[in-house]
């Protein structure tokens, strides 16, 4: 029989304070079965293994004779692409921040003389879509100069 299997039983069992009377309930077996288990007399079925990792959180492989101990906590999916770090996020804000800080201002005095232009010649289309670079510009303007009339903030906590 497997005893590192039983351990990891008990294990996972104490520390969700869990009574053998309790954990069989849960599992729809008897305290005998759990203590057996735990003992190495007798292995799970797969179904009861598989309710095991769900009611404690843990993967299946936990249960495997090599896998290391796995606490009770869930896994915190770390991002594939980006560091998930304090300064690399400090460092998005500062790049966002200066590029919207000249972006706006410059798409507000660049956008004028288009806007003008095309209301002149009465293309509606363009001068729809470069009002909307103006309205940009002063709304970016608006906000450096005001920031305290922005209706939100960018906070951003440790880990």
């Amino acid at each position: 029989m497997n005893s590192k299997l039983g351990i990891k039983i008990h294990q996972l069992r104490v520390q969700a304070g869990d009574s053998q009377e309790t954990l069989a309930q849960k599992l729809h077996v008897t305290r005998q079965t759990i203590s057996k288990w735990e003992n190495g007399m007798s292995e799970p079925s797969f179904e009861s293994i598989n309710m095991l990792a769900t009611l404690y959180h843990v993967n299946l492989s936990y249960f495997q004779n090599d896998h290391p101990q796995q606490s009770n906590k869930k896994d915190n999916m770390k991002s594939l692409f980006f560091p998930d770090t304090l300064l690399y996020k400090w460092m998005i804000v500062m790049v966002t921040y200066f590029s919207v800080l000249f972006l706006g201002p410059i798409s507000l005095f660049l956008s004028i003389p288009y806007l003008v232009s095309n209301l002149r010649k009465k293309n509606i289309l363009f001068s729809i879509v470069f009002a909307i670079a103006f309205l940009y510009g002063v709304n970016i303007l608006v906000t450096i100069l005001f920031p305290g009339l922005a209706p939100h903030r960018l906070e951003i906590k440790p880990n």
